[in-house]
This record gives structure tokens, sequence and C-alpha cells, in this order.
């Protein structure tokens, strides 16, 4: 039986797999800018979806297969042992875990705003009229520019982390999907969940850059805001 590998599409960053060496066009928009990955099914459909949009995004870019897909390589011509199937699960459930750690200790790090630092006569409504729209690029720019400063944003959730009522969420920006926030915030008792793929409304105060380590070692840094009110549209 044939061998066969994930390819993706420069032109619309869709993924499909077909026989490994095969000169085809994309099965989606018919464009013949595909990429070869080394890549086998079994283990893109092991991979999550964070680790799939992070190779689709670099290869859409680059144009070629980086560092991180090459992580996902596995030799065609032997069979993989299965401890080493095993010990390949349990490094990607530690850095999964890992990720989620480092979001959990960002959010106790980051003090809430104080009670005093925020005038008790100023409604919902008077704080929202407040929030100013921002730029994404201005703000990755010159973080500290903007730090402190009340903005509204709206984006797409791609991705929450819950600890009770503490959310850690990437939001990509709905000007352009490659701009992401990273969004804090605490959700009041009783309101509903908000879910990957929610298109929501953001208004909060900038808390500049911050940087942490993604599950393959890389340092990421992507502008903050600490959500005071965080409304699904």
């Amino acid at each position: 039986m044939a061998d066969r590998v994930i390819y993706v599409c420069r032109s619309c960053g869709q993924a499909f797999s077909n026989i490994k060496g095969m000169n085809v066009n994309c099965q989606v928009c018919g464009q013949s800018h595909l990429i070869e990955t080394t890549i086998t099914d079994t283990v893109w459909h092991e991979m999550d979806d964070l680790q799939k949009g992070d190779i689709k995004r670099d290869i859409a870019t680059n144009g070629l297969v980086s560092q991180f897909a090459s992580r996902f390589t596995t030799d065609q011509s032997t069979t993989v042992p299965e401890t080493k199937k095993r010990g390949g699960c349990l490094k990607a459930l530690l850095g999964v875990v890992l990720f989620i750690a480092i979001g959990f200790i960002i959010l106790n790090l980051i003090p809430a705003p104080s009670s005093t630092s925020v005038q008790p006569q100023e409604s919902k409504e008077d704080y929202m009229k407040r929030c100013a729209t921002v730029n994404y690029e201005d703000i990755a720019r010159n973080p500290d520019n903007f730090k402190g400063n009340a903005y509204k944003i709206t984006g797409t959730v791609i991705q929450v982390l819950e600890d009770g009522n503490k959310l850690e969420m990437r939001v990509a920006d709905n000007s352009d999907w490659g701009n992401l926030w990273y969004v804090l915030y605490t959700k009041p008792n009783g309101a509903d969940r908000i879910l990957e793929n929610d298109n929501i409304e953001i208004y909060g105060d900038c808390n500049g850059l911050i940087t942490y380590k993604s599950i393959f070692g890389q340092q990421i840094s992507l502008p903050s805001i600490r959500a005071r009110y965080v409304e699904v549209r």
C-alpha cells in the first residue's frame, strides 16, 4: 500500500492527505500551490487543532515545512516501536500540561484591577464608552505606550482555558486572523461559558506585551488585554 502524507495548500490553507510524491492540485481551491509534508495520516489525526494551525500558518507564510512540522516526522520505511509511540504521546501530553500550567500561573501573577483604582460610580456603560478602538500593529510595535489604557477589541476565540471563573483566551483579531490577542478575564458568577469559535467584543485594560513558551519551547509574545467585560456577539 502506497504511503500517504499530509499536503497543505499555500493559497487557501487547507490540509488533506494523498500519496507521497504525487503532483496534485488542491482539492478545495484547485490551485497547485501545495507543500508536501512528511507527516503521516495517523500522526496528523493525533495532533490537536493548535498544532495543526501553527503548521498551516507557518507553511502559508514561509512556503516551507519548518521546525514545527519536522517535529512530527516519522520514518516511513520502518515500523515505529510501540514504546516510541507511547513516548511521543507522553511528550505531547506533557507539553499541553505545561502550556496550561504556565497560563494559570500568569493568571495568578497578574493582579486584578484594584477596587480603589476605578471610581466606584463608573457604570458598565460609562466604561464601555471610555474604551477606544486601537490598531493591533500599533500595540504590538509599541506596547508600553498603550499599557493601562482602556480599549475595545473584537475577534474570534481560537483557544480558551478555564480555571473556575478565570479564563485565559487567545483571540484572533477580526481585521486579520494572523493577529492574536492574549486575553485574561474573570467572568461573573452564573455567566454563560465562552467557547472556541465564539465571536466576541472585549472591553478591557491593556497589559502591554506578554511572553510565554509554546509547547515546542518557542518564545511567543502577544499583546495582552485584561478584560472587564466580554460580550458574545
